[in-house]
């Protein structure tokens, strides 16, 4: 399972992707898919867990987050009045992830794996830097702001908030001593 955890994870950075999407042609299509795909096999391994061993842990707070994102994707669509079509495009985007929100209710974690998780969203997130400086540089010279950058993700804004939270993980490392200064500021 934790397998399908990295691949699910590489996979929903590489869809988003458009310049590497582009390159591949009629298979970018297949690329773009991947998470969905990836999210439907951890469903399936979690209902399968969930069967065999009966056992569910979720904490109350992991159910209120779960009911307040609902909520929000309820009232959002309420309020912005949407078409049908878009409101399940728009459900397709966050139910490809939901297998990862359920994840913890049936498999515990060591804090061993969640360093090696949080290891490999760090490569992916350095990755961030070449890609963006590509953009910015030969894609984007002549644009006067850097809002066209998205590194590997749909926009600049996502890729701004990514990175933001995982400043913030970073600097819980540090303040916890789990990451060294020079790790931290280098």
């Amino acid at each position: 399972m934790k397998t399908l955890l990295y691949l699910i994870t590489a996979a929903a950075f590489l869809s988003q992707f458009r310049e590497l999407i582009s390159l591949l042609g009629p298979a970018g299509r297949f690329v773009k898919l991947l998470p969905d795909f990836g999210s439907g096999l951890l469903f399936v391994a979690i209902l399968l867990s969930f069967s065999s061993t009966k056992r569910l842990v979720v904490s109350p707070k992991y159910v209120i987050v779960g009911a307040i994102i609902l909520l929000h994707m309820i009232l959002g669509a309420i309020a912005n009045a949407m078409s049908p079509g878009a409101f399940v495009e728009g459900l397709r985007n966050y139910f490809a992830f939901v297998p990862l929100f359920l994840l913890p209710a049936v498999y515990d974690f060591s804090e061993e794996d969640l360093k090696k998780y949080f290891k490999f969203v760090l490569v992916l997130s350095l990755l961030q830097v070449p890609v963006s400086l590509y953009q910015r540089i030969f894609l984007f010279p002549v644009t006067p702001t850097g809002d066209v950058v998205r590194g590997m993700f749909a926009s600049g804004a996502i890729m701004s908030t990514f990175l933001i939270g995982v400043i913030a993980v970073l600097l819980a490392m540090f303040r916890r001593g789990r990451l060294s200064k020079i790790g931290f500021f280098g």
